[in-house]
């Protein structure tokens, strides 16, 4: 509809500007086991990120580099990339929160 297409190019022209974005856990929208993302998936991931280069961005996935390009291409995985030597921090074997209590959380 025309107000979904006028929210999404607003969200979309906030996101290119802001001062520091976070995309959270690129690659979930796959489901399990890598495929390869939609179209419009990659149309706009890609021009987000290329308007996000050398601006704050965050990008945090449990994709590794190879499942990445598998999803997404070579052409979205350096933008990614690009700029982010030395920057990007690995956590393995992270037990997942929301299946096994904290300890001394309120449950």
């Amino acid at each position: 509809t025309e107000l979904r297409k006028e929210i999404e190019g607003s969200l979309i022209a906030d996101i290119k500007t802001t001062d520091l974005v976070v995309f959270d856990d690129i690659g979930a929208e796959l489901g399990s086991g890598v495929s390869n993302s939609r179209q419009f998936t990659n149309n706009t991931l890609n021009t987000l990120l290329e308007a996000r280069q050398n601006k704050a961005t965050i990008i945090t996935t449990n994709l590794s580099g190879p499942e990445l390009r598998e999803a997404y291409g070579e052409r979205i995985v350096s933008r990614i990339f690009k700029n982010s030597e030395g920057y990007a921090l690995k956590f393995q074997q992270t037990a997942d929160k929301r299946i096994k209590p904290v300890k001394g959380s309120i449950a």
